[in-house]
């Protein structure tokens, strides 16, 4: 894992993993990336191509890592890996509290016309106990 990690950092920061690639895979993405180059007027040179393809790679390459931040470890691949908090976006998702919930419930079902004054926090009510009967039924 420590290693995957290693390896994720570096991308993260530089857009490269360090000797991941061979000469000849160097020279492949060379040729692939030419006329890509030249069009963005990168000069012909190997390392101009390839710091044109990092670029390329860094711009379009997305990446999940979904992992708790729940005790120790979380917190000591985080100071080891500096990278995985400064150059990423990060989405802390835990239990939605009832409120939320009936909130984007209403939210969504106010785009809609009903008939009734009470008919929208009815609806968003009993989707709610649906979600909370299902979730206790399929846990």
């Amino acid at each position: 894992m420590e290693a995957f990690l290693e390896d994720i950092s570096s991308i993260l920061n530089s857009g490269e993993v360090p000797d991941l690639f061979d000469n000849d895979d160097l020279e492949s993405i060379s040729m692939d990336l030419k006329r890509l180059a030249a069009e963005a007027e990168i000069p012909d040179t190997r390392e101009a191509v390839y710091q044109f393809f990092i670029q390329r790679v860094r711009r379009n390459l997305h990446v999940v890592i979904a992992t708790s931040p729940a005790g120790n470890t979380f917190r000591q691949r985080c100071r080891m890996y500096p990278s995985l908090i400064n150059c990423c976006t990060l989405d802390w998702f835990d239990q939605w509290g009832e409120d939320a919930m009936l909130k984007v419930a209403q939210v969504y079902l106010s785009q809609i016309q009903f008939e009734g004054i009470n008919a929208l926090q009815d609806i968003a009510v009993s989707i709610l106990t649906l979600y909370f009967v299902l979730q206790y039924f399929y846990q």
